[in-house]
């Protein structure tokens, strides 16, 4: 047994003086590219091993004072560094100082056992260390509308949505005030996604959609809408990314890999494949049409977190879910039409509906694809139902008059595939 331990023991020395290397060789290495740095190779390794040495006395002898004594030596030791530092390099941060009590508290913890955790802290502080320049120019980037939104998403989700009332109130016991509050914390975090996503991907306007599209195609739809009121003289541009960028990555994300992941199963799939397939034609459809226009460059200073629209979005996806739930308690046996009404409010939330339904063998591979199919077709038409609210009437016909077509053709197609087994 004392045989065993001991090489243990040893095994978590040689880890401590392995992190510790870490840290220096990483350190050796910013040395050489010109950045001050005291805490190098050397170092780095006899932190290391003092902690691993103390948090070692402190786990045989098992009296808490070894430890209070090491933090209170590696403390002393890591202010006279500090110092020197200071003295040499001009240049009064306190990084050394910090990282050579984490280092040191990396050895005690190696020497206790909690060798994943020194791993980890390790791990984490050599990429911090590494990655200085490009957290600093991150920083210089950030604008203060954008820092103003973080904020704001922080009070709207960590502050205001843990102290509402998780319970039904009001006529009837349909108001939730947490529920409610918590689609606009998912409303917010969509759209604050997808500003950064645009304002990541530097590929224009359509592309910057067209990402923004794998998490939402309603908000996409919904910014687009704004635009059409402002850009009378991009509206062909806008109906074809109305048409594209809010519907293409939809079936592929927000249906068939949300189904995917639920069910582990191709079976429903290919009895989608129909549907999949006339979807992807009417895509290559719109794209062909407005080809010259779909890529045009289009300009805008997006808001970070928009408030008005996020609750005004939220508004809507609470009142259809409340018509979801009281079409399925008034009539249960009712279910396209409940995945349906579903799909206008949350496409992602209905396909995980039918996922968890056929995986609990509650519905059949091709009842599953009829349903995945109404939510396609429901999210589409959704689209044109937003456009009516456009004021530029050209936009409006168009991007109505073409999610009515294609929800039209898609449900004969759904339809037929269901009934003949296509």
């Amino acid at each position: 047994m004392l045989a065993n331990m001991f090489d243990q023991n040893i095994l978590y020395l040689l880890l401590a003086l392995a992190l510790g290397s870490i840290i220096g060789l990483e350190n050796e290495y910013r040395k050489i590219k010109g950045v001050k740095i005291f805490l190098g190779l050397r170092t780095s390794i006899f932190v290391a091993l003092l902690g691993y040495l103390f948090g070692f006395l402190f786990m045989m002898l098992n009296s808490l004072v070894i430890l209070i004594t090491g933090f209170g030596v590696i403390s002393v030791i890591a202010s006279l560094m500090y110092i020197e530092k200071t003295n040499i390099f001009k240049s009064p941060t306190a990084t050394t100082f910090v990282s050579t009590l984490i280092l040191f508290t990396v050895g005690v913890l190696t020497a206790l056992g909690a060798y994943l955790y020194a791993i980890i802290v390790t791990v984490l502080v050599a990429a911090l260390s590494f990655y200085k320049i490009e957290m600093e120019e991150f920083v210089e980037s950030i604008e203060r509308t954008e820092l103003i939104a973080t904020l704001n998403l922080l009070i709207i989700a960590l502050v205001i949505l843990p102290i509402l009332p998780n319970y039904p109130i009001g006529p009837y016991d349909i108001f939730n005030p947490f529920q409610f509050w918590e689609i606009v914390v998912i409303v917010a975090v969509i759209f604050f996604i997808q500003y950064f996503a645009s304002k990541m991907i530097k590929s224009g306007f359509f592309i910057s959609s067209l990402v923004g599209g794998i998490v939402s195609g309603t908000t996409i739809i919904l910014i687009i809408l704004k635009l059409s009121d402002q850009l009378k003289k991009k509206t062909k541009a806008l109906i074809a990314n109305g048409l594209f960028s809010s519907n293409f990555m939809m079936i592929i994300t927000q249906i068939i890999l949300v189904f995917f992941l639920v069910t582990y199963s191709t079976a429903a799939l290919v009895y989608f494949l129909p549907v999949t397939l006339t979807f992807f034609a009417l895509m290559a459809l719109s794209f062909v049409l407005y080809r010259k226009n779909i890529k045009e460059e289009i300009k805008i200073k997006r808001n970070p977190l928009p408030l008005i629209p996020i609750f005004e979005f939220a508004i809507i996806l609470f009142v259809v879910i409340i018509a979801a739930d009281v079409a399925v308690k008034v009539v249960p046996q009712l279910l396209p039409v409940t995945i349906f009404i579903a799909s206008f409010a949350n496409v992602i939330a209905a396909s995980l509906t039918v996922g968890l339904l056929f995986a609990g063998h509650h519905i059949s591979a091709s009842y599953a694809a009829l349903l995945l199919g109404l939510e396609l077709i429901g999210a589409v038409l959704e689209k044109g139902i937003i456009g009516l609210f456009s004021k530029n009437k050209a936009f409006r016909n168009a991007i109505f008059a073409y999610s009515l077509g294609f929800s039209a053709i898609l449900s004969l197609v759904a339809y037929f595939s269901f009934i003949y087994g296509i």
